[in-house]
């Protein structure tokens, strides 16, 4: 009876530390000469908004589940807008989901930081989404 309460236990031990929780972390950061807002719309409704001052970078995003390989996905976000402290907006929508701040997968875009081997407070993965000159002449 023993043999088969441990062996029970050990078999949950195992089974419960396989998948352990994953996170990542998708941060905006503003090389801009001036102040930035991000704002996510969901049905013609704000469902997040993020100041990103000069030079400094904010938390778009931080997923996390049980396993490896979380990613962020903006498709149920009907537009992103990024408004600049000048009056522009830059306004992207779920139809156009490449080479801009939705293609979260795009590695020239949202750049890794940190892997699976260095992780950062917690995450084990970090992507950063720039904002320069070069976003506003698009």
């Amino acid at each position: 009876m023993k043999k088969i309460a441990i062996i029970n236990l050990l078999i949950l031990f195992i089974l419960s530390s396989c998948d352990p929780k994953s996170c990542s972390e998708y941060i905006v950061e503003n090389k801009l000469t001036e102040n930035i807002e991000i704002i996510l719309y969901q049905d013609s409704t704000i469902t997040k908004s993020i100041y990103v001052p000069i030079e400094s970078r904010e938390s778009l995003a931080s997923p996390c589940a049980m396993g490896g390989g979380v990613r962020l996905t903006l498709e149920d976000t009907d537009s992103i807008h990024i408004i600049l402290e000048n009056g522009a907006v830059l306004k992207y929508t779920n139809q156009q989901m490449t080479n801009n701040i939705y293609d979260t997968e795009n590695r020239d875009i949202w750049v890794e930081e940190y892997g699976k081997e260095t992780k950062y407070q917690g995450s084990e993965y970090r992507y950063v989404y720039t904002i320069d000159e070069s976003t506003i002449e698009e």
